[in-house]
């Protein structure tokens, strides 16, 4: 009976593993949306270093030259790394035998998807809070968010003297800046008072009505995460930016182990994943700042 009862327990969580890994890794790839399609995504490959280290160069400029005349404008490139280090991030998950037993194919699935919301939170929000370490916010705290910063931060991206950076650019915001760019891009403007929305056209007003998304605003892509952290004062920090302003690094992609617990009469599931990210250029993102507090 006890080598029965072995090979029935075997058999179940062997069940549970493999639905449990796919689930969680399908809602990885789901939920994760930011960080995986959104950023500079590279892989540090195993048995080369702990960190990620990617180089960094100045500007330089041309200059019109007068023949048989040596030129003088001699200039130094100058170097700098930024340095990406992985941290492990883990999720554990105690299932006991009865559990095991009576469970059933839909909660076996569940399990993984609950892991894999978990993981994917931790990872989409670390990535997003590099948003305020960017060079300039453009909202402030408390103040509801205005999509003509949007335009702004594409403008100052291109138009930098430093370091202009003509790639594609997108927003990241969250729901409740949304609708304040919704509500602001349909409601009715006051007579006399409020022509700030008199000039929107009309099809874009009826998209956003019935669709409640608009998926492009000033030349940018606009994104909408839930995931987004909102801090204790109800506000949350969204930022138009390049893709490459940021990057992130998978150094061991996400694993579901099982372990034993005899004392608990339970297995133990692990989820652990070990990642990195870090700002590559301070300049060619923007934050916004701005209340995220529920509509009321």
């Amino acid at each position: 009976m006890a080598g029965e009862t072995g090979v029935t327990r075997t058999t179940e969580l062997n069940e549970l593993v493999k639905r449990a890994v796919t689930a969680a890794r399908f809602t990885l790839q789901g939920k994760a949306f930011v960080r995986n399609t959104l950023t500079d995504k590279q892989n540090l490959p195993g048995n080369t270093d702990t960190s990620l280290k990617v180089p960094k160069l100045t500007q330089v400029e041309a200059f019109a030259l007068t023949e048989g005349v040596d030129m003088t404008q001699a200039q130094r490139v100058k170097d700098s790394v930024v340095t990406i280090t992985p941290e492990e991030v883990g999720v554990q998950v105690i299932i006991t035998d009865k559990q095991m037993q009576t469970s059933s194919e839909d909660s076996r699935t569940k399990i993984g998807q609950v892991m894999g919301n978990a993981m994917a939170k931790k990872m989409e929000r670390d990535t997003m809070a590099l948003f305020s370490g960017f060079d300039t916010d453009l909202g402030s705290a408390a103040a509801g968010f205005d999509h003509d910063d949007i335009g702004r931060g594409r403008s100052n991206i291109r138009g930098s003297t430093v370091e202009p950076n003509d790639g594609r650019t997108v927003c990241v915001l969250h729901p409740h800046h949304s609708f304040d760019i919704y509500q602001d891009l349909t409601e009715d403007p006051q007579a006399g008072t409020d022509t700030s929305v008199s000039s929107i056209p009309s099809g874009m007003s009826q998209d956003i009505y019935r669709e409640h998304h608009l998926g492009k605003l000033h030349g940018t892509d606009l994104f909408e995460s839930s995931l987004m952290a909102v801090d204790a004062s109800d506000d949350a920090v969204a930022a138009v930016y390049t893709p490459d302003a940021l990057i992130t690094v998978d150094f061991k992609p996400p694993s579901l182990r099982p372990e034993r617990d005899e004392s608990r009469r339970a297995v133990e599931l692990n989820l652990v994943s070990d990642y990195g990210q870090s700002e590559y250029s301070g300049i060619w993102g923007f934050a916004i700042t701005a209340d995220a507090s529920a509509q009321t």
